[in-house]
């Protein structure tokens, strides 16, 4: 709780209320599990995005911060300004994508942290239990607990 309540008062003192919907806001399709996991690179050298399971239309700040949180294969944090950017070019209608994306970063580094405690919820605990067993379990929620602790060290380097 405190890392969230320091990340929203940043987020809203960086992206205040009165700053929101005073403009037409871009919109794309979301892959929201947009990673390098869910990608093939072509024989001409270019990545081909597959798994839309869980897309929809959002904010180009939000598909930003979705590739560089998702934890399977995580994208280099050291590129999310340039991603950023390069994300400004492509909408330059909604010239606040790049600092919408920075500022709601952290934000929705905080939500992949809550999607990785999932395990510990009953239907997570029901759904791997049958499909893994009790000591696989066991050991998954190992894994999550450190993968949990490890992002919340990092979420201070984005801020």
């Amino acid at each position: 709780m405190p890392a969230w309540e320091r990340i929203l008062k940043t987020a809203n003192r960086e992206w205040p209320e009165k700053g929101r919907g005073t403009h037409k806001a871009a919109a794309c399709i979301s892959p929201s599990d947009f990673g390098f996991h869910n990608s093939l690179l072509g024989d001409d050298n270019r990545l081909r995005f597959f798994d839309f399971e869980y897309a929809g239309w959002d904010d180009p700040a939000k598909m930003a911060a979705d590739f560089f949180c998702q934890p399977r294969i995580p994208a280099p944090a050291s590129e999310f300004h340039r991603v950023a950017a390069f994300l400004g070019e492509l909408f330059p209608l909604d010239a606040e994508v790049p600092e919408r994306a920075t500022s709601l970063w952290p934000v929705y580094r905080m939500k992949w942290i809550c999607i990785m405690l999932n395990e510990f919820l009953p239907a997570g605990k029901t759904r791997r239990g049958f499909s893994l067993g009790e000591e696989a379990q066991v050991e998954l929620r190992r894994q999550r607990l450190r993968a949990v602790r490890d992002s919340l060290k990092k979420l201070d380097s984005i801020q």
